[in-house]
């Protein structure tokens, strides 16, 4: 009975996590709050969005760029709304690795999930897509998608 007890313990922690953030992501990305961003060509006078429990609804119509600034370092989780390609970039304008990605969720309001390792500076999502706009929130993970 032990056993049984601590196996149900362990595999709830595990699996709570993920679901938590996915159905987060969810939330969020089908009911708001949003914020309204053009995205710009250049990373100069690029939009910033805080993301944190919030998405941003980016018109990529005139530009690539939106900015996000984390408030410490660690491992941020980008959720979108639509499987586009999208890089990080740093200030100076050199794309960052991706750390792990996730494709499909069990709502229709998240296609991907993407983590990457950041520090707290400025950096831009550079969107590489034909898409006429996407949802993108973000939250600070523990390498948990």
């Amino acid at each position: 009975m032990y056993r049984f007890l601590v196996l149900v313990l362990v595999l709830a922690a595990c699996g709570s996590s993920e679901t938590d953030l996915e159905t987060s992501f969810c939330d969020i990305l089908a009911s708001g709050p949003f914020d309204d961003l053009v995205a710009t060509s250049t990373t100069a006078d690029a939009p910033t969005s805080t993301l944190d429990d919030r998405a941003a609804d980016v018109d990529l119509t005139s530009g690539t760029f939106i900015a996000f600034t984390p408030d410490e370092a660690g491992s941020y989780v980008f959720g979108l709304s639509d499987d586009v390609d999208f890089v990080v970039v740093d200030e100076a304008g050199e794309p960052l690795v991706r750390a792990d990605e996730v494709l499909g969720a069990d709502c229709d309001t998240l296609a991907v999930r993407s983590t990457w390792n950041l520090t707290a500076a400025t950096y831009y999502l550079s969107f590489d897509t034909t898409a006429a706009s996407v949802l993108v929130t973000a939250e600070e993970s523990d390498d948990d998608l």
